[in-house]
């Protein structure tokens, strides 16, 4: 018995590190390759294509566990697993070959289907782990993937684009070939054991949870928290190309040319690298987190990661100062990894045995809406307020120039351009309404723990 519960837990944690390597290493290059202009070989669409592709992406991802959740209780999580992977594997291969925009989002939506389904099916396998630290070995393994796919990505996109879909699709391909011969059952599904009239009334079912405002309350904060993560990750590394200069940590690092990159500020630090904190601080701290936080009350934990969160968001997005930029991206972390912990041991705690599946599923009503929406603000807001870009071709009043900035530098002779627009246009004003967002969901916390927390959580132990 021993040993099967090894094999089975070893063989969850070798999906799950593939699947995120996999999705991380595209992910983390999407937002420059499809938008920045000035870098050679990207696709320079423009922030609202940008916004599009990632809008329908977050859609389709997190509309996709709602539903589909339900159905993995119904034909079995592991069966589930290896179909998402199907579909995850035909988008990194149709985006190799995509021609166009149309096409590109096609391809990401294969990609956030299968991963959408894929993420509740995981989750409900290891909520029946008996281990009480699993959530955490769940967060440090997937950040061992997303810190390994940011230093491949890195490499693969300076030998060509192209190398970041191959990896991807490779990587997937083994994973679906893993999840088949490991986990994917021999029996046929029985019609009496599945049917679309069960899948309406497991629909049904959802609908029905949905107005639970116990569980309302939990979506609206994970909003919150989803709306700001959005922006981290979609928005940020086109801010920190555009507006932060880290050329002091360059030269007091000692960097070498592989982990810069060439901006109209100078040689900058390269954005990847600040996102390789990120994973490598949730390795180090995510188990002493989990040790120390363990007779803590779950709400207040999920609480001060929400402030966490949105202090460090606001470090980030109101300096144009590297050192600035390093302490928010550490706070912001230290957030990001007890909020994802706690929330899924919340939910692990107050969904039915049976329901696992659904309830992680309906985590992605907040999702839904707090990525797609930030998707989309990423999009036209990022142009209209933040865009170096177009805010240079603001100031000079033009619809289209080469290099805008360089203008502005002739011009202005012995004033820095980026300082310039940064202090003519405030471009760090973009980040105020998610700020504000984050403030509503700390509040949305406060309720819950007053009036309703206790009253769902109560195992006779400091979680309640």
């Amino acid at each position: 018995m021993e040993k099967k519960h090894f094999w089975t837990s070893f063989v969850l944690f070798a999906i799950l590190f593939l699947e995120r390597f996999a999705y991380t290493n595209l992910l983390i290059q999407l937002p420059i390759y499809i938008a920045q202009k000035g870098i050679e070989n990207t696709l320079g669409w423009g922030q609202e294509v940008k916004g599009w592709i990632f809008f329908f992406w977050a859609l389709v991802q997190n509309l996709t566990p709602i539903f589909f959740g339900a159905i993995s209780d119904r034909i079995s999580p592991q069966r589930a697993i290896t179909l998402s992977l199907i579909c995850t594997t035909i988008g990194y291969l149709g985006l190799i070959f995509q021609n166009g925009i149309v096409w590109f989002i096609i391809f990401i939506i294969f990609i956030g289907f299968g991963s959408g389904w894929f993420k509740p099916s995981l989750q409900s396998l290891f909520s029946t782990l008996t281990s009480r630290v699993v959530w955490a070995f769940y967060l440090l393994v997937g950040n061992i993937a997303f810190l390994s796919a940011i230093i491949l990505s890195k490499f693969l996109k300076d030998i060509g684009w192209e190398f970041v879909f191959i990896t991807s699709l490779i990587i997937s391909a083994i994973n679906f070939l893993l999840s088949w011969f490991s986990l994917y059952p021999k029996e046929k599904i029985l019609d009496k054991t599945f049917s679309i009239k069960i899948a309406l009334n497991e629909f049904k079912e959802i609908f029905r949870l949905l107005n639970d405002r116990k569980l309302v309350l939990i979506l609206a904060f994970t909003t919150c928290f989803a709306m700001i993560y959005m922006q981290f990750y979609e928005s940020l590394p086109n801010f920190i190309v555009d507006w932060v200069d880290t050329s002091k940590l360059v030269e007091f690092f000692k960097l070498p040319d592989s982990l810069t990159m060439n901006t109209s500020l100078g040689k900058q630090v390269s954005y990847e690298i600040f996102y390789i904190l990120n994973p490598l601080l949730i390795l180090f701290f995510v188990l002493p987190l989990q040790k120390f936080t363990l007779h803590k009350t779950i709400v207040n934990s999920i609480a001060i990661a929400l402030i966490l969160v949105t202090l460090g968001f606001s470090i980030c997005g109101f300096t144009k100062y590297g050192e600035f930029l390093l302490i928010g991206f550490v706070v912001y972390t230290f957030g990001e990894m007890l909020f994802n912990m706690k929330i899924l041991e919340l939910i692990g705690k107050i969904a039915p045995k049976e329901k696992k599946s659904t309830y992680f599923g309906l985590l992605n009503v907040s999702y839904t809406i707090g990525l797609t929406t930030g998707a989309l603000a990423g999009g036209y807001l990022y142009k209209q307020i933040a865009e170096k870009y177009s805010l240079a071709l603001k100031y000079l009043g033009k619809v289209y120039t080469n290099d805008p900035i360089g203008e502005i530098a002739m011009k202005i002779h012995d004033i820095d351009p980026t300082s310039f627009l940064w202090n003519l246009y405030k471009p760090y004003l973009y980040w105020l309404p998610f700020i504000i967002i984050g403030i509503i969901g700390i509040l949305n916390i406060v309720v819950f723990k007053k009036y309703y927390f206790n009253k769902i959580v109560n195992n006779g132990g400091k979680n309640k």
